[in-house]
């Protein structure tokens, strides 16, 4: 559909040739085939001029692995969302979210954690108290025995109820001084 070499048409002059075109021949002609798509995405970012310059973008199978991700994401939040009906101890039925079952399940785990290193704490300390009478005669004959008696209280101390973590006293014996008379920090592995 080109216009040259038709016969009165002044070709010098601009608005001539432009009325001889056809207001919708970027539409129909072969030349412009892509131009629409090209002028209604021109601001989108996947459609380049030059696509060999442009960074290589994420692999199949890492989009792959982005999108397994985000749907475990959704089905573990929706999962926990449930309703789940449950019975209770007289017999009636309550509806609640399995997150709550969960939660409430985790709470009983943490805490059946904290009470074994709660018993595993005052089993060393038990442990230290027994190594510290056994060597009472070396303590007090190295150190003395105001010193001995105040590393036993600090031990006693570190049992859990018998002082706060602020300084509040639960019937525990505070002591305000740790260090022995030989001038060492106090800790057990002076004593050789």
């Amino acid at each position: 559909m080109f216009i040259q070499g038709i016969e009165g048409v002044n070709y010098d002059d601009p608005v001539a040739v432009a009325a001889m075109i056809p207001s919708n021949w970027w539409l129909e002609h072969k030349s412009c085939k892509y131009i629409l798509s090209v002028l209604v995405h021109k601001d989108n970012k996947d459609i380049v001029t030059n696509p060999t310059k442009q960074p290589p973008g994420p692999t199949r199978k890492k989009v792959r692995e982005q999108s397994k991700k985000l749907i475990a994401e959704e089905r573990a939040v929706d999962r926990l969302n449930r309703r789940v009906e449950v019975q209770e101890d007289n017999g009636s039925v309550k509806t609640i979210k399995l997150g709550d079952v969960e939660i409430d399940a985790k709470r009983a785990q943490v805490d059946g954690m904290r009470s074994v290193i709660e018993k595993n704490t005052i089993d060393s300390i038990e442990r230290k108290i027994t190594i510290m009478q056994k060597m009472e005669q070396i303590y007090v004959g190295r150190f003395g025995r105001e010193w001995y008696e105040k590393q036993l209280l600090n031990l006693v101390n570190q049992l859990p109820g018998m002082l706060a973590s602020g300084g509040e006293s639960y019937g525990g014996v505070a002591d305000e001084t740790t260090s022995p008379k030989s001038g060492s920090t106090g800790a057990f592995s002076d004593v050789t």
